[in-house]
C-alpha cells in the first residue's frame, strides 16, 4: 500500500508550555523522511500524534491509501494504517531473546530458521539466545531496530534509532533498513546529518520547534 501522509498546522503544549506550533508537511511513498533538530525540539512528541499516543490541541493529520494504477486516493481510518516504531527507549521485554522479542510482532507461530536468519545480519550468533538484559547496548538498539523492521508495516517510524551504534553496525543496520522498507513512507527523527546522508533521505527541518519537550 503506497501511503501519502499530511501534516496540517500541527500544534501542542504541555501545562501551557508550547511543544510543537503550526508545523505543516506533505510526504508521498517512497520516501524516507528525516526530521532534522537538536534532541528535545519536538520530533518525539509529533511521532507520539501520528501513532495516537497523543491528542494535537490544534490541527490534524490525514494518512492515505494512493492506488497508481487508478490514480484514486483514500483517506485511511487510524486502525487501517499498520505502523512499526522504534522509540527512543528500546521497549524490550527483558528475560526474552531477542527472536523471542520479535516474535511477538509477527503474525502466525514463531518461525525460529526465519528469524535467526534475520538477526544474524545484524548481531553476533552467540547472543540470540540470551536475555536480551544481558546485551549491551548497541546490542539491544539493533535488537529494537530488527524488531520494528520484520513485524508487518504501511509507516516506519524511527526515533534515534541509530543511537548507540559504532559507524561499522550503523552502516549494516542502515543496509537492512532500506532492504526491508523499499518503496514504503519511513519516518526518522535525527540530530545527525551524516544519518540523513547514509540514508539517502530528504532532510525537513523542525524550525518551528522552539520549546524543550517536557519529561514524560
Amino acid at each position: 500500500m503506497k501511503l501519502s501522509l499530511t501534516l496540517h498546522q500541527i500544534s501542542k503544549a504541555y501545562q501551557s508550555v508550547p511543544v510543537i506550533q503550526g508545523f505543516s508537511l506533505s510526504l508521498t511513498a517512497p520516501d524516507i523522511c528525516c526530521l532534522m533538530a537538536p534532541s528535545g525540539t519536538g520530533k518525539t512528541t509529533l511521532f507520539r500524534i501520528l501513532m495516537g499516543l497523543e491528542v494535537p490541541d490544534s490541527g490534524s493529520f490525514t494518512i492515505e491509501a494512493l492506488d497508481d494504477a487508478s490514480k484514486s486516493r483514500r483517506t485511511l481510518k487510524p486502525e487501517e494504517c499498520r505502523i512499526s516504531a522504534v522509540f527512543q527507549e528500546d521497549r524490550l521485554i527483558e528475560h526474552m531473546t531477542p527472536l523471542e522479542n520479535a516474535a511477538l510482532t509477527l503474525p502466525g507461530p514463531m518461525d525460529r530458521a526465519f528469524l535467526y536468519r534475520e538477526f544474524s545480519r545484524l548481531l553476533p550468533e552467540e547472543c540470540l539466545d540470551r536475555p536480551v538484559s544481558t546485551l549491551s547496548g548497541g546490542m539491544r538498539r539493533r535488537c529494537a531496530l530488527l524488531r520494528a523492521l520484520l513485524a508487518p508495516f504501511d509507516l516506519l517510524v524511527l526515533d534515534e534509532p541509530f543511537t548507540g551504534l559504532d559507524e561499522a553496525s550503523k552502516k549494516e543496520a542502515i543496509r537492512c533498513l532500506l532492504e526491508k522498507t523499499d518503496g514504503r513512507l519511513v519516518l526518522i527523527a535525527t540530530h545527525n546529518p551524516e544519518d540523513a546522508g547514509l540514508l539517502g533521505g530528504h532532510i525537513y527541518s523542525f524550525d518551528s520547534f522552539t520549546f524543550p519537550e517536557p519529561d514524560l
